[in-house]
């Protein structure tokens, strides 16, 4: 399980929730590249004001975060990602480019990317019609109403907010 921290945090954020998780899964908490400072980092820049990202920037990071998991994948029998807030952002993107390559998407209090955010994300990278005939199991978790569902039940665009 790839463990995805949230804007200003830093890789140990999540590792308090490893002995809470199936002791039989190997977990990586991984830390995100750009440093905010003082122990702080972030996945991709965002205006915390504004809610502003670059989905453009999101593709990067993604594709920067694909890298290391897809030298790491072989070792391991499958790969769930759960991710936190901007983590969650990079979870989802993962999947949502990759829809055969993951187990489950867990995702906690987060966001999807949004593919026309700043100057967009090239078409065809999301593959939304794919991750939601594929049946992957995804947990949203945001509110009181949380529930686990599967991308089929959604009723929104992947990038709206989860269904109620």
């Amino acid at each position: 399980m790839v463990l995805l921290h949230g804007y200003g945090a830093n890789a140990q954020d999540l590792a308090g929730l490893v002995p809470h998780l199936p002791a039989d899964f190997t977990y990586a908490s991984v830390q995100a590249p750009v440093s905010l400072g003082g122990g702080a980092y972030t996945w991709f820049e965002l205006d915390v004001q504004r809610l502003a990202y670059s989905s453009m920037a999101a593709h990067d990071a993604v594709e920067d975060l694909w890298s290391w998991v897809a030298s790491v994948k072989p070792n391991h029998s499958s790969v769930t990602l759960l991710g936190f807030s901007m983590g969650m952002a990079m979870a989802t993107s993962l999947l949502r480019s990759r829809p055969d390559e993951f187990a489950a998407v867990v995702g906690l209090s987060g966001f999807a990317v949004d593919p026309e955010r700043g100057e967009g994300i090239p078409e065809g990278y999301f593959k939304d019609d794919e991750v939601a005939s594929s049946g992957v199991p995804l947990f949203w978790g945001a509110t009181r109403r949380t529930r686990s569902f599967r991308l089929t039940m959604w009723s929104t665009p992947i990038g709206g907010p989860p269904p109620r």
